[in-house]
């Protein structure tokens, strides 16, 4: 389980803005992830850590296709003791497309 250091600690709970890597882990349209890196080389499918990446949990289905790039905005929750979610969980998410 993770141990969060202090900074990221002071925006739990807070609105947050983050860009990264759209995926759809589940492929069918429930499980979304921002991700530093593409699908590629992310955590699930690389060798990148869970440090990079958060689990989105969108206000409303987003339309977004794995590998774009986002930016979204959501309150952020850290998650120290639910192995079966990510450690960083971003909740009631919008996102925009990065052109």
């Amino acid at each position: 389980m993770p141990t969060f250091g202090e900074s990221i600690k002071k925006r739990s709970g807070k609105k947050i803005a983050i860009k990264g890597y759209f995926l759809d882990i589940s492929g069918s349209g429930k499980v979304f992830l921002l991700s530093k890196n593409p699908m590629a080389t992310c955590f699930f499918c690389g060798a990148a850590g869970p440090e990079t990446i958060i689990e989105v949990a969108f206000k409303e289905k987003p339309t977004f296709r794995t590998d774009q790039v986002i930016t979204v905005e959501g309150i952020l929750q850290l998650n120290d003791s639910n192995a079966e979610r990510c450690n960083y969980i971003l909740d009631q998410a919008t996102g925009t497309l990065v052109k």
